[in-house]
């Protein structure tokens, strides 16, 4: 099982991690942050296969992917 963190504070609501995922595991929500950026959501955690991707691109090192054994 595969766990995500989205570190809302320090978003800036890019996009690349949303874009990035071949899974289609992230989507932009309506959600905001203190400093107005839309935040990415988890929609399909099912889909994840914790290839890290979204985490490696993220310029803000906000998405930190945690795997279970």
């Amino acid at each position: 099982m595969v766990n995500i963190f989205l570190h809302s504070q320090t978003c800036k609501g890019c996009k690349i991690c949303v874009a990035e995922c071949p899974a289609g595991v992230l989507e932009m929500s309506d959600k905001q942050n203190e400093i107005g950026a839309f935040l990415p959501e988890v929609k399909r955690l099912d889909l994840c296969t914790g290839c890290t991707r979204c985490a490696v691109v993220c310029p803000e090192c906000s998405i930190e992917i945690e795997s279970e054994k």
